[in-house]
């Protein structure tokens, strides 16, 4: 799913607010920004997923 349609299926269908999405995707953007200079602040779960790329999770509720 692309994330206009994302957007689209949120607002339509879930009837979330527009600022409600923009505050999650601005929070998204954010930790993704942080990611890429630290890495190491989101949990580690590579093993967990099964993954062969090292991945990392970040809470956006724990900010």
């Amino acid at each position: 799913m692309k994330s206009e349609e994302s957007i689209n299926y949120w607002q339509k269908e879930l009837q979330i607010s527009d600022i409600t999405i923009q505050k999650y995707v601005g929070l998204t953007s954010k930790n993704l920004d942080l990611l890429k200079d630290y890495p190491r602040i989101g949990q580690d779960v590579t093993n967990l997923y099964k993954f062969s790329q090292t991945i990392y999770r970040i809470d956006e509720k724990k900010k």
